[in-house]
């Protein structure tokens, strides 16, 4: 009889847990589709205010606010490309009824295009369900639109991705009901962000694909989920490169969480072979043009001239640290960065910093989502602002739900430590789950026991106060950091990004750091490189012993076939 109760005990508690699950999807479901709506709400209005406010214009003189209120005598130095119109939408055009190879050149903007094959299948993909819903539109039409609501909704579709990810977190999940409104509070930030409603939901320019792939990518990774991660991280990078700089770092991880098979085979093949299978259709039909255009767009600047390189006749050229240091009026310095950045000497400083942080704390960064999310923004950030080519401003879009989350992720963690160090709440709550232990209660403890709650909830409300304060707080500087880099000189926007790279460094731990000057790190490189060694011998050993077994087996087959044959005759 007991075993029955027991049984319908389980199976009753078995019932309310996917009750409970369904609940939580259905949840989740409703908010990520009022935070879409949401999002496409205010990127569309915001698109059409600055259209009808400022609309063309590198600049824009006394700009107006979103409440109507001119900026009499400002100046904004936009950085406002006509890329969409000059060079998009006439991609769009030749590639969907023209039948265009983008990777062959052509007349015009047609011989401009600089990215992988995903970025022109993505604005195809949006002019397809355009055409759907609108199937009397002119194509004079439908291509401008096309590519309008291509830029738009990815970045809606990104907003979606800081919310999963927020809602995702190991560290959040124990929050339960309140990690939806963190994951929503920190995607509707996302979307109101400024360089993103500007450069990409106004201007429609060409981060959003890559944006919303490499958040997917990241979220996939988190949850160890390499190899489909590894397959959205390829289409990624071949929508707009920056991601790629992702592939060697992460790799390193899985390497120091898992095992260098797990490493290879669950991440680096997949996205190896994913990026030949994209690939192989232009490689096939242009090799070099293909190439070229894919990989070119990273190469050094040429000429650095002094006299000219702060002309607004540059004003289509990107900028480097060099732009800024000449904008301060540092000139040696300024000679200096770009004669050592000519040979891609920052860029490859930095990026081997990373890849030896990913190595040599490759296990705890893996086995801490925080940490992973902290150091992916870091390298998003330091490999954008030292690629030695230079950069654009609208590249920013790219990097802000990176340094949201990084920002999040880094005051959770220091909100645990903060509430961690008021002893008296701490030993009340031990003291708490040791009651909840045991199987009954005294009637002495039960007033002691509420007091206790009570002293537990008020460390609640301390630690969710001072994480829901530091982040808004710190979001309204990164607000007030994205009009700053809207509206002054483009050339001091490097440095701008340079400041941003220095503070989230300072979110990274301290023992990452660290790793860098111990001697057992760089033990570590001899002891897998012997083991690596030791593998390939052991593979080339079991792979001749293979092709031996091979020619063996091959060898009786034939001689029997031989002596069949003389049998018959």
């Amino acid at each position: 009889m007991e075993n029955l109760k027991t049984l319908q005990l389980r199976i009753s508690n078995k019932v309310k847990e996917n009750n409970g699950k369904k609940l939580k999807v259905l949840y989740s479901a409703i908010i990520a589709i009022l935070l879409f709506i949401i999002s496409i709400s205010i990127k569309g209005c915001v698109s059409f205010w600055y259209w009808k406010n400022h609309g063309l214009g590198f600049y824009w003189t006394n700009p107006t606010g979103f409440f109507g209120k001119v900026y009499t005598g400002d100046v904004w130095y936009l950085e406002a490309y006509v890329d969409s119109s000059y060079y998009y939408e006439p991609y769009l055009q030749a590639f969907r009824y023209e039948n265009w190879n983008p990777y062959a050149g052509g007349l015009g903007p047609l011989n401009g295009y600089a990215y992988g094959p995903m970025f022109i299948f993505g604005m195809y993909f949006i002019s397809l369900i355009i055409s759907l819903l609108y199937p009397n539109m002119l194509i004079a039409d439908l291509v401008p639109f096309s590519v309008k609501w291509t830029h738009i909704v990815f970045d809606s579709l990104s907003v979606l991705m800081v919310y999963f990810i927020v809602i995702s977190l190991k560290n959040f999940k124990k929050y339960e009901i309140k990690r939806y409104y963190f994951g929503a509070l920190a995607a509707l930030i996302f979307a109101c962000m400024p360089i993103n409603l500007i450069y990409v939901d106004s201007l429609y320019l060409n981060t959003p694909q890559m944006t919303f792939f490499a958040l997917l990518s990241l979220f996939l990774f988190m949850k160890d989920k390499y190899r489909i991660g590894a397959f959205i991280l390829s289409v990624a990078w071949l929508s707009k490169q920056m991601p790629l700089f992702f592939v060697i770092p992460w790799f390193f991880i899985v390497w120091k969480k898992k095992d260098l098979k797990s490493a290879f085979m669950d991440f680096l093949l997949p996205f190896l072979f994913t990026t030949i299978i994209i690939s192989l259709p232009w490689l096939i039909l242009s090799p070099y043009g293909y190439v070229r255009r894919v990989f070119g767009p990273g190469r050094p600047l040429g000429g650095f001239d002094v006299a000219t390189a702060l002309s607004s006749a540059n004003n289509g050229k990107t900028v480097t640290l060099a732009h800024s240091f000449l904008e301060l009026g540092a000139e040696k310095l300024a000679i200096f960065y770009h004669t050592i950045n000519s040979y891609m000497v920052p860029f490859v400083i930095f990026y081997l910093l990373a890849v030896m942080l990913a190595y040599f704390n490759g296990k705890e960064i893996g086995n801490n989502e925080s940490y992973l999310i902290i150091i992916t923004t870091w390298i998003a950030i330091g490999t954008h602002l030292f690629i030695s080519r230079g950069v654009y401003k609208y590249y920013n879009a790219f990097l802000t739900p990176f340094v949201l989350l990084g920002v999040l992720v880094f005051f959770d963690d220091l909100a645990h430590k903060v509430v961690s160090m008021i002893p008296k709440l701490y030993r009340y709550e031990q003291q708490v789950r040791g009651y909840f232990k045991t199987k009954v209660l005294k009637k002495t403890e039960i007033k002691e026991l509420k007091e206790l709650k009570l002293e537990i909830r008020t460390k609640q409300v301390i630690f969710y106060t001072f994480l829901v304060s530091m982040f808004l707080g710190s979001s309204a500087l990164f607000y007030y950091f994205n009009h700053v880099l809207i509206a002054n000189s483009r050339f001091l926007h490097p440095l701008y990004l340079l400041i941003l790279l220095i503070v989230v460094s300072l979110f990274i731990h301290p023992s990452m750091y660290a790793s860098l000057f111990k001697a057992e790190s760089y033990k570590m490189i001899w002891v897998d490189l012997v083991y690596i060694y030791k593998e390939c011998v052991r593979g080339i050993n079991s792979f001749a012993k293979y092709c031996v077994s091979l020619y063996l087996k091959i060898q009786t087959i034939v001689k029997t076939f031989i002596r069949n044959l003389q049998k018959k005759s």
